[in-house]
């Protein structure tokens, strides 16, 4: 009994000891691991998938071409040495060693055309439609999802970089645009104040020359006066002299009547010196008049060329202006176009989600939404004028704009990648038979089996509101991802965040089990609107159509 009891021991205990070659096909698994090539030709990348099982035929052959080789060397070297007399069969050795070579390589050349053979099926079936059943190193790697990833964000930056070029150079139109309308309204208040001055030296001068005319008119009376004066004088002296003559042979009345003459002679000689003083003075103040006159005139003069020129400058500014404005024009149109380009493409990947857009759309702008600041009013352009049309192509563009930031947002917050790298659907979403008891019931999300602890990551940025274990969820995390957007991971058999963790996207959460009401290793995977259950399925198409891009 004891010896049958040992017996029975030493069994169990060599059954449970692994085999030679199970230890041999362990240490080959470890030496040959599932490998991948990167590929890059023209800036694109192309992946060779090859495994396990591959490399080992490929290491095979070659080891056996190698010892075939070798044996070949061996054998050709000892013959040389035994049969260096015989030149021939040495000549045919050599052809044979020549030969096997050539051999080799064709058979390499065989190994490399097999290898491109199986990319390109590999190619073919994840063209033809996704994830199938079979081994899942068929399936693209995590290389070439981080590869288009990258692409997309590339695609985004470069995107928002020319939306600020955009806005920067439209703030620059706009800075420059004020400027010459503030030139403008310069030269029209300094055109305003010239016809100002010219009419108020207009009516200088008019009532210049009115004055100028007057004075000429009194000094041609007091002229005209003097004359009379003069000749009435004159008349005087002659009466005076007459009576001279008649009256000489009164000696003391002679002499009274010269005195009296004399000094009617000296006084009437001070009034004619004193009127031709006074011409002399009226003749320089009519020059003077004439000089102002004359200077009045050229000034007048100059301030009609100064206006003709201040008119052509405002003309050639209102043609740059125009021009400026028809530039503007131009580039906030193309801007627009491209713009709405670009929100008809988001708005198409959106839409293959199946979920309400215009809904999201008007949660994201809600989020987007803060604006505020002083009131300052400004003068608002002739209705009509170029202005107006640019003014509403900039309303135009930035509407679009806004549009596009937030179907960014929006697209930011959908979970549009798979939560695990490699997978094939074995449950779909919708209404299935249930795998424990065969009745019809609705299943919520995709099942999505891989490998047991294949690490599970976040498909969108979000906050974990959920992490723990949940009736038939088993191990099961939730996030939300804002938006109402919320996905759940079921049926993991570690949990590696807690509640109120910020995750960013791809970021692992767990790793793939089978806890809870499960039949086997697999991530229970859902998409949820405001509570309700999305087919997964829709997301993960929009993503590939998006990196795909």
């Amino acid at each position: 009994m004891k010896e049958s009891r040992f017996r029975l021991q030493t069994t169990d205990a060599a059954a449970l000891r692994p085999s030679l070659s199970q230890r041999v096909r362990g240490r080959l698994d470890r030496w040959f691991p599932p490998r991948e090539l990167i590929l890059r030709t023209d800036g694109r990348v192309a992946y060779l998938a090859i495994s396990s099982r591959q490399q080992k035929i490929t290491a095979a052959i070659l080891f056996g071409f190698a010892i075939w080789g070798a044996f070949a060397t061996t054998n050709m070297v000892l013959s040389g040495r035994q049969l260096a007399a015989k030149r021939g069969e040495l000549d045919r050795a050599q052809t044979a060693y020549v030969d096997l070579l050539n051999e080799m390589t064709r058979s390499y050349d065989d190994l490399l055309a097999f290898a491109r053979n199986v990319d390109k099926n590999q190619a073919n079936q994840l063209a033809s439609g996704g994830s199938a059943n079979g081994d899942n190193t068929d399936i693209p790697g995590l290389g070439e999802v981080r590869q288009r990833q990258l692409s997309l964000r590339d695609k985004l930056q470069n995107f928002g970089q020319d939306l600020q070029a955009v806005a920067s150079r439209n703030q620059q139109l706009s800075d420059a645009v004020s400027q010459l309308r503030d030139q403008l309204q310069v030269a029209q208040s300094q055109n305003t104040s010239l016809n100002q001055s010219r009419e108020e030296v207009n009516a200088q001068l008019q009532n210049t020359r009115q004055q100028l005319a007057s004075e000429l008119t009194a000094m041609q009376q007091v002229l005209s006066q003097a004359d009379g004066r003069k000749q009435v004088l004159a008349n005087q002296v002659t009466q005076l002299q007459s009576d001279l003559t008649d009256s000489e042979h009164h000696e003391a009345e002679a002499d009274l009547a010269r005195k009296l003459a004399e000094e009617q002679i000296a006084m009437l000689l001070d009034q004619l010196n004193s009127a031709r003083a006074d011409n002399a003075h009226l003749k320089g103040q009519v020059a003077d008049a004439q000089t102002a006159l004359s200077t009045a005139i050229t000034q007048r003069e100059a301030l009609q060329s100064s206006r003709r020129d201040l008119t052509g400058r405002i003309g050639d500014l209102e043609n740059q202006l125009a021009t400026i404005q028809r530039s503007q024009q131009t580039i906030v149109d193309r801007l627009a176009a491209r713009t709405r380009n670009g929100v008809d493409e988001v708005e198409k990947t959106v839409a293959m989600t199946g979920v309400d857009v215009d809904g999201l759309l008007l949660r994201a702008a809600h989020a987007l939404s803060g604006q505020g600041g002083p009131f300052i009013p400004v003068k608002d352009p002739p209705s009509g004028t170029d202005g107006t049309l640019l003014m509403a192509s900039v309303a135009s563009l930035d509407g679009e704009v806004g549009r596009l930031e937030t179907l960014q947002l929006v697209l930011k917050t959908l979970p549009l990648m798979a939560p695990i790298d490699h997978y094939f659907i074995a449950s779909p979403f919708g209404i299935r038979k249930d795998p424990f008891n065969g009745r019809f019931s609705f299943h919520p999300g995709l099942d999505l089996a891989n490998a047991l602890l294949s690490p599970v990551l976040s498909t969108s940025p979000g906050v974990v509101v959920f992490a723990g274990w949940r009736g038939g969820y088993g191990r099961m995390v939730e996030i939300d991802h804002g938006l109402g957007v919320h996905t759940r991971y079921g049926h993991l058999a570690r949990i590696d965040v807690a509640v109120g963790d910020a995750v960013d996207y791809r970021q692992q959460i767990g790793l793939l089990g089978s806890s809870g009401r499960s039949t086997g290793p697999h991530v229970h995977y859902e998409v949820l609107i405001d509570g309700r259950p999305m087919d997964p399925m829709n997301f993960l198409k929009a993503g590939r159509y998006v990196f795909k891009g």
